[in-house]
Order: C-alpha cells, then structure tokens, then sequence
C-alpha cells in the first residue's frame, strides 16, 4: 500500500471524527461521573458502572478505538480491525444504536410528558453525538470510504463478517442479563433498556425469559442480516455509480484543477507586472 496520508482527505476526515468523538466520550464521562451524575447521586460511583452498561457506549469507544487504527494503518494493507468486513460489522453496529435511539425517542415522546426536563444539556449533546451524530456519519462517509468491488448478494453468508455483526449483540444481551440478576441479589432492579427488562410480567409474547432471550436474538439477528444486505446493496451502488461515472468525474476534476493552475498563474503574473 504506497498511500499517503498526509495527503488524503480521509485520513483527515478520520482524524476529526476520532478526536471529536473521544473529547464528547471524555465529556460525557466527566459530566456523568465527576460533576453532574446523571443517574446518582449516592453511591457516586455507581455512575460509571451505569454508563458503561449501555449498548452505544460501547459502540462509541469500539467506533473511536477503529478510527484511530484506521488513522495509524492508513498506508497498510487492510487487515483484521481495519478490514472491510469489520467495517460492515462496525456499521451494523451503529445503525443498531441510532435505531434505537429514534425508537426510544418516539416511544418516549408518546409515554412521557416533559421528556427533556429530565436530561441536563451535557447529557442530552453526548447523547444527540454517540447516538445521532457518530452513526450518520459514519453512514455517510461509508460510500465513499468502501465500494471497491461488487459484493455478493448470496456469499455473504460463508463470511465471518455477518457473524461477528450477531456475536456482540448477542454476548451484550447475556451481559446484561446477569449483570441484572447480580443487582436483584442485593434487591436493585437495573436494567439499562426497557425492552430488556427482564423483571417485567408481560415480556413480549411470552412470560418465559429463556424463551423471551431466544425471541429477542432472532429479532435483532434479523434486523442484522436486513441491515447487513443493505450496506452490501449501498457498497454494489457506490461501485455501479463510481464505475459508470469514473471518466467523467476524473475530467471534472481535471478541469477544476487546470481551471485553478491557470487562475493561479494569471494572478502571479499580474503581481510581476504591478511589481
């Protein structure tokens, strides 16, 4: 890989984002733990065990550790975290987080009077960041950052990428399980989602939480592999679109930039003359 990246755009554009991502994770941890605790005030140290059990707090460092090892590999061959299979993986992630977010977001708009009178400003801007921000982003930059080859609409189930998607929601949801089942020792009811509420008497479709964990893995492993062949149809697009208009855009660019060349010069030239 002879790429350079002090001369890439991308590389400055993961340079920002990982930077802008880790100062509002900073903030956030700061605010929750050592200035406003969001979630106690008595034990304060249990705001940080709070904060660190959500789903997107993971994402949000797992998407920050990712940024900077695309930033320090930039000119080496992608492999491992780096990958493009792991990108997928941290995509579906983040897609998962951001739906979510509006899910809740609805669903507290409904239920809930006064939604944002509970949340102080630092809370809800790192909320808006991790929740919002990060995964548009991402999905933003994720066209132009990836389609370099047409991918299979049928291979994508011997890879380990769609694998790795389902294994992290799936060890997150055990985690949260027993972590509740530890607090319930001690007679504290703590779980950080509504929808793995454990505890709750009319669990979807069932009483059963064995039966209740089984139904919520095949939801989200559905809404995985649905998220999985989108990202797959949006890389196919990019690389459709790319190829067909490849001529074209590199005589655009070609245009600007002897358009640019020439204005240069003509200024120089004048400056002589004045001179």
């Amino acid at each position: 890989m002879n790429k350079i990246y002090y001369k890439s755009k991308i590389w400055y554009c993961y340079l920002f984002l990982a930077l802008f991502f880790l100062s509002f994770l900073i903030w956030g941890v700061y605010e929750c733990c050592f200035h406003e605790y969001w979630y106690y005030d008595q034990p304060k140290s249990r705001n940080f065990e709070d904060l660190m059990s959500y789903m997107s707090v993971h994402v949000n460092i797992m998407t920050i550790v990712w940024l900077f090892f695309q930033i320090f590999s930039y000119n080496k061959k992608p492999v491992g975290v780096t990958s493009e299979g792991f990108k997928f993986s941290l995509m579906n992630w983040n897609m998962i987080v951001f739906l979510v977010f509006w899910a809740g977001i609805i669903y507290s708009l409904v239920s809930e009077e006064n939604m944002l009178s509970a949340y102080s400003k630092s809370q809800i801007a790192c909320t808006i960041v991790t929740h919002f921000i990060c995964p548009l982003i991402l999905f933003i930059i994720f066209p132009i950052t990836s389609c370099k080859q047409k991918l299979s609409y049928i291979k994508w189930i011997k890879q380990r990428d769609i694998y790795i998607s389902c294994l992290y929601p799936v060890c997150y949801l055990f985690y949260i399980y027993i972590r509740g089942l530890i607090y319930l020792q001690d007679d504290i009811h703590l779980w950080p989602y509504e929808f793995l509420d454990f505890e709750k008497e009319d669990l979807f479709l069932t009483n059963s939480v064995p039966l209740y964990i089984f139904i919520v893995i095949v939801v989200f492993g559905t809404w995985i592999v649905l998220q999985h062949l989108l990202l797959i149809s949006v890389n196919n697009l990019g690389f459709y679109l790319k190829n067909k208009y490849r001529d074209r855009y590199e005589e655009f660019t070609k245009k600007i930039s002897t358009k640019v060349k020439n204005l240069t010069k003509s200024k120089s030239a004048k400056k002589r003359q004045e001179m």
